[in-house]
């Protein structure tokens, strides 16, 4: 509710909507690129998160990338209406042999976690090019503050590599049979595939952050390259710790465009349609092209 009141009230008192409608009248034909690249982007953002759970289940059960990508398509749609998309891994396990779904689940939150990884990684790096900018002056004498940050960074390295040997730890003084079981698929994971996870979730990072620079300037935002590797993780890592179901994303990702890409922009109207689009065209349409295969599949 305060993100679409908030949304509803900028939107309301920007006074240059002339001047938008001015911008779409004179588009020339490049600006097209920029939706067409895109879309083009679409494919491979799915192909790396299908690659990535196709080597999180190597050590339980060989799939193929196609069958891995119908597993992503269908933990889409299953997480697309539950909180920050918990019920992902419901859909992601439906392709995998019954014997492995149990185990499966947790392997797909070690999935998850390896993004978070990603977009908490550049989402700190991204703070510090921010807090030493120009406009940020007053923030590059708090030690405190970097040094907080340096912090965490570390311990989510930490934590993220070590996943394994903890869940071990814990599996070996939990009296709790069936959830050891659930867990026992994690502690398999070398580090070696922890870090190849981590670098697919980075290198996913980066294109569907190139979607929402694409779509910046698709929408007529002047914005420099600078500018939005320094502001579209900060976005992404604050729109990722906010919770949210599907009806309300589209006002959380509005605001939060607002209030990061609007402090380089006066542009509002067109860095909210930049967000909301790259969530169309990265949510949506997955998730419509899931629920066909769930049906198709429900009927087989």
């Amino acid at each position: 509710v305060s993100a679409y009141t908030y949304l509803g009230y900028i939107l309301y008192h920007f006074d240059n909507y002339q001047g938008f409608a001015d911008n779409f009248s004179n588009m020339s034909w490049t600006r097209f690129l920029f939706l067409f690249f895109v879309f083009i982007l679409l494919p491979l953002n799915l192909f790396l998160e299908s690659l990535k759970w196709k080597i999180i289940l190597s050590g339980m059960e060989n799939i193929s990338i196609f069958t891995a990508f119908q597993s992503i398509l269908a933990g889409i749609t299953t997480g697309f209406f539950t909180p920050n998309r918990i019920g992902d891994p419901l859909g992601k396990v439906l392709y995998l042999q019954e014997g492995n779904r149990v185990q499966a689940v947790a392997l797909s939150y070690v999935a998850t976690f390896g993004q978070s990884f990603a977009t908490f990684l550049c989402g700190i790096i991204a703070g510090f090019f921010l807090m030493f900018s120009p406009a940020f002056t007053e923030y590059q004498d708090s030690v405190g503050l970097q040094t907080t940050a340096v912090l965490f960074l570390l311990l989510l390295i930490f934590l993220y590599f070590s996943l394994p040997y903890i869940i071990r730890r814990f599996t070996a003084i939990s009296k709790f049979s069936k959830l050891n079981h659930l867990l026992e698929a994690i502690t398999e994971i070398s580090v070696n595939r922890l870090g190849v996870i981590s670098i697919l979730s980075l290198v996913r990072f980066m294109v569907y952050s190139s979607q929402y620079y694409l779509l910046l300037l698709f929408f007529g935002v002047d914005i420099s390259i600078y500018e939005a590797v320094v502001a579209i993780p900060i976005n992404y890592l604050m729109v990722s710790i906010t919770p949210s179901v599907a009806f309300s994303e589209l006002g959380i990702r509005g605001s939060y465009a607002i209030i990061i890409l609007g402090a380089f922009t006066h542009n509002t109207p067109a860095v909210v349609l930049a967000g909301v689009t790259v969530w169309f065209i990265n949510y949506v349409i997955p998730m419509i092209t899931g629920s066909l295969l769930l049906t198709a599949k429900k009927k087989l």
